[in-house]
């Protein structure tokens, strides 16, 4: 499975690494992301910005979870590292998602849209 495939399937946003120009999925926290390990395997990175202390809590216990889940621990440091998943098992993916603080894209329920239509609301067109 891709990264576009994966972002697809869980309603996520894809961006351009500006280093090296491949596909991530950027998450919430400074610079963690998840990225295409090989061909059948995704890697989720958790890495603590120098500006702020290290997180070394956080980090074990999403490491030990994620091992526990069956995830590959492809990088291990003190505070940040790289666990590799397999994008079609959805406990990996859960940890994944939280380790790297992705956040899905909302999606409007049948009476929110409703709503908005009373208002004669007009979304903006996907980008």
């Amino acid at each position: 499975m891709t990264i576009i495939d994966f972002a697809e399937q869980n309603r996520l946003k894809v961006n351009r690494d500006p280093d090296d120009g491949s596909d991530i999925i950027r998450g919430t926290h400074d610079q963690s992301h998840i990225y295409e390990w090989d061909d059948t395997e995704l890697a989720v990175m958790f890495i603590t910005p120098v500006t702020k202390p290290a997180r070394t809590f956080y980090w074990r216990k999403y490491r030990d979870s994620g091992i526990a889940a069956g995830m590959r621990l492809i990088q291990n440091g003190d505070a940040e590292g790289c666990l590799g998943f397999d994008p079609t098992r959805p406990d990996q993916v859960k940890i994944a998602l939280k380790l790297a603080g992705v956040k899905r894209k909302r999606q409007i329920s049948q009476k929110q849209a409703e709503t908005l239509r009373q208002f004669r609301f007009i979304p903006r067109q996907a980008a």
